[in-house]
């Protein structure tokens, strides 16, 4: 619920952070990170499970190993404010490879909570998110960072915050 002004629009304080660090080098800690939202996240997941009437799933943390239709019902569900967070950057970009799955047009909109809309012809099905706000926080080594966006003109490198871990000397 914090806002600051951006070019004359309301910006939410949604990041997207990539923590880059070797190896056993550890980047496996960010997880306790994540305990800062578990209370909101299995609240919201409780609270789905005891409305069996609306059959809608909320949650704070969404996985990133999912399809754009399901990020788009999840964020829909959760009044389009979620965290994609993943120890392992590659559960991201695995999943973006896939054609039913790729959704990284939806992250490039969400960062500036621009709508991302589409239709399936299929279910004539139409879903709009408007003003979204997603943070995404994922780790991984170099490597892992190049498969994610492989160049600075992959429009989601500019939206990302990189943290660079010092290698430690043994595990």
């Amino acid at each position: 619920n914090v806002y600051g002004k951006y070019d004359g629009k309301s910006v939410g304080a949604n990041l997207y952070i990539f923590v880059n660090a070797p190896y056993g080098s550890g980047k496996g800690a960010l997880s306790y990170c994540k305990i800062l939202g578990s209370k909101i996240h299995k609240g919201l997941r409780e609270e789905s499970d005891r409305d069996t009437d609306s059959k809608k799933e909320c949650m704070l943390y969404i996985p990133a190993n999912i399809s754009k239709t399901g990020l788009a019902e999840l964020l829909a569900n959760n009044n389009n404010r979620a965290v994609i967070f993943e120890t392992e950057a590659d559960t991201l970009t695995d999943i973006l490879k896939q054609d039913y799955a790729n959704y990284s047009d939806i992250l490039r909109n969400a960062f500036h909570h621009e709508t991302p809309s589409f239709y399936r012809r299929t279910d004539k099905e139409y879903q709009e998110i408007e003003n979204p706000h997603l943070s995404v926080i994922l780790s991984g080594t170099f490597d892992q960072l190049q498969a994610l966006i492989p160049s600075p003109e992959n429009g989601l490198f500019s939206r990302f915050l990189f943290y660079e871990l010092e290698p430690t000397e043994g595990f």
